[in-house]
């Protein structure tokens, strides 16, 4: 003990400190005691029942080395072993230490740890050249423990300028490496050139990971400021560098992660660089940083690593918390790592609550593990959570997962400026150049998108996805977009020059219902998608080309284009899949599903009162060709092209004005105009459930059956009848719903009108639909029938007189759902009975006997009317002799359309299927 004293060195050499009940070397340096040269050398501090080496300074300052330099002829070696408590124990408090050099030292067997460091406010503790050379193995505590309660450091484990002068940490406990800050600790620190294996499992947090960073709080009531940073070149060199170690390993593996962080409060990393490091066989991650609170990361580098066959995942970042905008985003950058093998997903990245993460993932290599190979994760508990994960995911390769190649369930991207794109990955299988695969693709569906916000796919190659699902529809897909589990948030995500190719099941499947998969968040309905695809391949997929389904209350816009529909090489190319190119449900249905051969009779069973399923789909400048193979055919129907099938949904209106009862405001009258050239998303504006469809500029040949075909179905239950009294005298209806309505509004593209498509066939009538086993009743389109004499269906036997026959179907007349509800028409004609002596005054609409709902827009341009009425559409008025707009009569119908079966017939007056235009 020296007290109060000052000596220029102080050398201790080959001394043998062993065998005592006590510390073998206990130096106290206490009360401003000052010592800049003390030299442990060639010493043996063995089988004594505290510590090895015992450094206690208080007050004081001192340089102290321990080394094994001394040349011996006995042959002495080092150490500090067998002891019961550390091999070297470093107190600390208001105290300066230097140690230059701990070198050549066996840490063994000790039955706490092999070496603590520990410093209380204000102590400053630096390593200069650093812990090198050591052996630290079989402790019963930790390998490195250094602990700082405030004060500052500087700790290297292996050499900062000189190569290979790493330690042994092997078969310790609670962590081979544990850095533990405390409140307001500063400091920096450097593990280079180790070998952590073996690390077993300890008590509470110390679960065996090879390297433990911890920066908490403490009792004390203010947050904790812990700082990780080099202060000799701020903002370039790291706070933290683990460089070049070997950590785990093939049947060396550490019980717990390789490399953990637990982060908290509002401490700061300032530069974390994890490089060439390899974390391999560990038994829970290779890499995971978990950061709570409001923590400030201003960059976190993982680069040249190699984080292989970890129990869980070989890397998960998860930021959580951080609602200050002071703080901004977690700085993450992933490049030239392999992620593979790992019992769980490759790589994991996730943000809780209002936590934000900036990534750059370049260049990493995520294969064969048992689960995903990127997984992107949130946690939320309301909509005004507000966490993103933004930046770019590029050039990597992500195959023979056994699960997703990507699961993209986080909210994604900061605003449609700041998106989070992901460019040039592989995802799925990888061919060589004569087209052989070299690595499988993923077992499931390459890219399982549910989250949020905006997202940019640009120059993808998503091939050869679901290998192991190929009796399970519902996965092995290309690309499967689905809700999120909340529900209420939109996506809007851009496809651009993707390659989706040879997938198991199909290219891209898009299903929205608008709801949330959590029954607390059940009201937040109608969270509308935005895709926009351009200049994609997808093709040679063994199931459908794009597949949308669009159900219950929920909006979809989907926009296919070209970035120069000049140029015949450019646009979406929609090839050569096993079932449809496109292949489009809308309905109110909720268990509508689309993992089904189009021949499977469509679901009848939406809500009548809430059902409200809007979907637009553009397909300007294209090519959907040479879809549908032979053995397939069975499961399809009319197309093997586009098919658009548009299900009854939203209650037409029965009593006044059914002028508007359309699904847009399509038409230069009311509002939206179709564009003639399409360079951004088409965004109709919706007035009432229903789909619109824009195809201009395209191909469409050689595909199985009709290039296009389109039709209404009856998607709903029969609405509940209307009761009440109508009579001569008193006109008193009671409850009943009206009759929901399939609405469809098309702008087909013709030479006339500048955008003009090339096919074989379309079939947009409906007109050999009758006993197409997939539309309800095998009709040609929407109808309901259930009786009403008294209203919907008023019979010529009551009074006053209804219109309809008593004979033939009479009350229980088919009401065609693809027209809207009339009795006066525009030039004053009406069914009965005379709305002048009716008690109703007119008010009441009979179902199905007015303008279409099936509409086809013509630009009020005769020329363009006649290529539509040459290319197959059937229209109640004449618009190729510039006869457009509403009928003005009942007389007006086309009765040459497409009638029910006489099964199911509409009676008088009947009023077949055919195309109102404008």
């Amino acid at each position: 003990t020296l007290d109060n004293t000052t000596a220029t060195t102080l050398q201790l050499d080959r001394i043998d400190a062993s065998n005592n009940n006590g510390d073998g070397l206990k130096l106290s340096l206490l009360g401003g005691a000052v010592i800049p040269a003390t030299s442990i050398d060639v010493g043996t501090f063995n089988n004594n029942g505290a510590n090895g080496i015992g450094l206690i300074l208080t007050d004081s300052t001192a340089s102290i080395d321990i080394t094994n330099s001394t040349f011996d002829l006995l042959g002495t070696i080092a150490s500090a072993s067998n002891n019961g408590a550390s091999g070297l124990l470093v107190l600390l408090d208001n105290a300066d230490l230097t140690m230059d050099t701990v070198d050549q030292i066996i840490f063994d067997n000790n039955g706490g740890t092999g070496i603590t460091i520990q410093g209380a406010t204000p102590s400053t503790f630096t390593s200069g050249s650093s812990f090198t050379n050591n052996t630290i193995t079989n402790n019963g505590s930790f390998g490195f423990r250094g602990i700082f309660n405030g004060g500052n450091f500087d700790i290297s484990l292996g050499s900062r300028t000189t190569p290979g002068e790493g330690n042994l940490f092997d078969n310790n406990t609670g962590a081979g490496v544990l850095l533990e800050m405390l409140q307001d600790s500063t400091g920096r620190m450097a593990i280079i050139d180790n070998t952590i294996t073996n690390t077993n499992a300890g008590a509470g947090a110390f679960l065996g990971d090879g390297i433990f960073v911890r920066m908490l709080g403490t009792a004390n009531p203010a947050q904790a400021t812990n700082k990780l940073i080099d202060l000799t070149v701020p903002g370039v060199t790291p706070g933290l560098l683990i460089r070049d170690n070997t950590i785990g390993g093939t049947g060396a593996g550490n019980d717990g992660t390789g490399i953990n962080f637990e982060v908290k409060e509002k401490s700061t990393l300032d530069g974390v660089d994890i490089l060439n490091n390899s974390s391999n066989n560990n038994g829970i991650d290779g890499l995971n940083y978990k950061r709570f609170d409001q923590v400030t990361v201003n960059r976190f580098v993982a680069s040249g690593n190699s984080f292989n066959g970890n129990g869980d995942d070989g890397v998960e970042i998860i930021a959580q918390n951080d609602g200050t905008p002071s703080i901004g985003a977690m700085d993450l950058t992933l490049t030239g790592n392999t992620m593979n093998a790992n019992e769980n997903d490759g790589t994991v990245l996730g943000v809780n609550a209002d936590a934000k993460l900036h990534v750059n993932v370049n260049s990493n290599t995520m294969s064969n593990n048992l689960d995903d190979g990127l997984d992107l994760v949130e946690v939320a508990l309301s909509v005004t959570d507000d966490r993103a994960i933004f930046g770019t995911i590029s050039d990597n390769n992500i195959s023979n997962n056994t699960k997703f190649g990507i699961g993209a369930g986080a909210f994604m991207g900061l605003s449609a400026a700041t998106p989070l794109t992901f460019s040039d990955n592989t995802i799925g299988a990888e061919l060589d150049q004569f087209g052989q695969v070299v690595i499988d693709g993923n077992g499931s569906t390459g890219i399982f998108y549910t989250g949020g916000g905006d997202s940019v796919w640009t120059n993808n190659d998503i091939i050869r996805n679901g290998r192991l699902q190929v009796a399970d529809p519902t996965v092995g897909h290309g690309i499967d977009i689905e809700d999120d589990f909340f529900g209420f948030y939109e996506k809007h995500i851009t496809l651009d020059s993707n390659r989706i190719r040879e997938n198991f099941q199909d290219g891209i499947e898009i299903k929205n219902d608008g709801t949330s998969s959590d029954p607390n968040f059940a009201f937040f309905q109608d969270t509308p998608y935005f895709i926009e695809m351009i200049d994609n391949r997808v093709q040679d997929n063994l199931g459908r080309g794009v597949d949308i389904l669009n159900q219950l209350v929920s909006t979809t816009f989907v926009t296919m284009r070209s970035s120069n529909p000049a140029d015949p090489m450019k646009g979406n190319f929609i090839n050569s899949n096993g079932e449809e190119g496109v292949y489009a449900v809308n309905t109110p249905s909720a268990t509508q599903t689309q993992d089904v051969s189009a021949a499977t009779p469509l679901m009848m069973d939406g809500s009548v009162v809430i059902g409200s399923p809007n979907l637009s789909l553009t397909i300007d400048s294209s090519t959907v060709s040479n879809n549908g193979a032979a053995g397939n055919v069975a499961g399809m129907v009319q197309s093997g092209g586009i098919v658009v099938r548009v299900g009854s949904a939203g209650q037409g209106n029965t009593f006044g004005n059914s002028s508007t009862d359309f699904a847009t405001s399509l038409g230069p009258n009311t509002g939206f105009i179709p564009p003639v050239v399409v360079s951004a998303p088409v965004i109709p504006t919706f007035v009432r459930p229903g789909a619109y469809l824009q195809v201009t500029n395209s191909t469409m040949q050689g595909n199985f059956g009709d290039d296009a075909f389109l039709h209404g179905f009856t998607a709903t239950p029969d609405p509940t009848g209307i009761t009440g009294t109508w009579s001569a005298m008193m006109f008193a209806p009671m409850g009943g719903q009206g009759d929901p309505l399939a609405r469809l509004d098309v702008v087909w593209g013709t030479a006339a009108a500048g955008n003009d498509n090339t096919f074989d066939s379309i079939e947009v009538n409906n007109q050999f639909g009758i006993g197409i086993p997939s539309t309800p009743n095998g009709e040609p389109g929407a109808f309901y029938k259930n009786a009403d004499g008294t209203f919907k269906s008023r019979l010529s036997n009551t009074m006053p007189a209804g219109p309809f026959s008593t004979g033939g179907p009479g009350a229980g007349r088919a009401r065609n759902a693809q027209r809207v509800a009339e009795r006066v028409y525009p030039d004053g004609s009406f069914l009965a009975p005379d709305p002048g002596t009716s008690p109703d005054g007119g008010s009441f609409l009979y179902p199905g006997v007015g303008d279409s709902t099936f509409r086809a827009y013509a630009y009020n341009d005769a020329a363009v009317g006649a290529e539509m009425v040459a290319d197959g559409f059937i229209f109640d008025r004449d618009p190729a002799n510039g006869d457009f707009g509403p009928i003005q009569n009942f007389n007006e119908i086309n009765f040459g359309g497409t009638y029910n079966s006489s099964a199911n017939p509409f009676g008088f007056p009947s009023a077949p299927y055919a195309w109102g235009t404008y």
